[in-house]
């Protein structure tokens, strides 16, 4: 009986130190930010953020291509800012690729979110705005 409570006691801890705080960055999230091809001011960049292998070669592999080579991105959006510069929406961590197309649906300025924002939220659910391309990976 004591060994199965002994047990039941590492198991619990094992359990408590491997749990993870939502509310603080993951060391391996990686922000990139992403511009609008007809946005020569900055004023329409976006960031996205993701710790996902997959994706952040993908990010890094269109960062070595000229910038009208590079994919757009594509991914469901939230409600809140999360870290995207002065938007209302953000691109849900881990939930966005690039694409070379992408339905019309999703498509437009980071503007259209802003504006009828339970709109795209709640009926469209994702963004891809066929004009946008990745910059730069955003350094903390």
């Amino acid at each position: 009986m004591n060994l199965r409570i002994a047990t039941l006691i590492i198991l619990l801890l094992l359990v408590a130190c491997n749990t993870n705080d939502n509310n603080s960055p993951s060391s391996q999230e990686r922000t990139f930010l992403f511009g609008m091809v007809s946005d020569s001011t900055g004023d329409l960049d976006f960031t996205a953020t993701t710790s996902d292998p997959d994706i952040i070669s993908a990010v890094l592999a269109d960062l070595d291509k000229p910038q009208d080579q590079r994919r757009h991105i594509n991914g469901a959006i939230e409600r809140g800012n999360n870290g995207n510069m002065n938007w209302n929406w953000h691109f849900k961590p881990d939930d966005w690729a690039l694409a070379e197309m992408s339905i019309e649906l999703c498509d437009g300025l980071p503007t259209d979110p802003q504006a009828s924002l339970d709109y795209w939220v709640d009926r469209v659910g994702r963004f891809c705005p066929w004009g946008s391309f990745v910059k730069q990976e955003k350094k903390p």
